[in-house]
Formats: C-alpha cells, sequence, structure tokens
C-alpha cells in the first residue's frame, strides 16, 4: 500500500513539474495560476508524508 503510495506521489510531482515548465511559454495570468497550483500541491505533499510518519511510528 505504502508503494502505491509512494508512485503515485512521485507521478504528481513529475506533473506539477511538467505543468510549470510548460507555463513559462504563457501569459503571466496563467504562469501565477500554475504558481498557486505548485505551491498547493507541495503543502498537500508535505501533509502527505507526515501522516505517513505518524502512521509508521
Amino acid at each position: 500500500m505504502g508503494w502505491i503510495l509512494f508512485d503515485a506521489i512521485g507521478v504528481f510531482i513529475l506533473w506539477i513539474f511538467k505543468g510549470f515548465k510548460g507555463s513559462y511559454k504563457e501569459n503571466l495570468s496563467q504562469n501565477e495560476n500554475n504558481i498557486l497550483v505548485t505551491i498547493i500541491g507541495f503543502v498537500v505533499l508535505v501533509a502527505i508524508c507526515f501522516s505517513l510518519i505518524q502512521i509508521r511510528f
């Protein structure tokens, strides 16, 4: 179960970085929107990691 979750997190990170790189080719408002999505994704990722640590210990 844990490994499936880690794979999903890895795919999620790659998806965020792909969207973040693609945003440079578009206008500024779209770029700001993608930065916001990246920040939200990072916060969710940290929350998932903390919950995983609490489950293990």
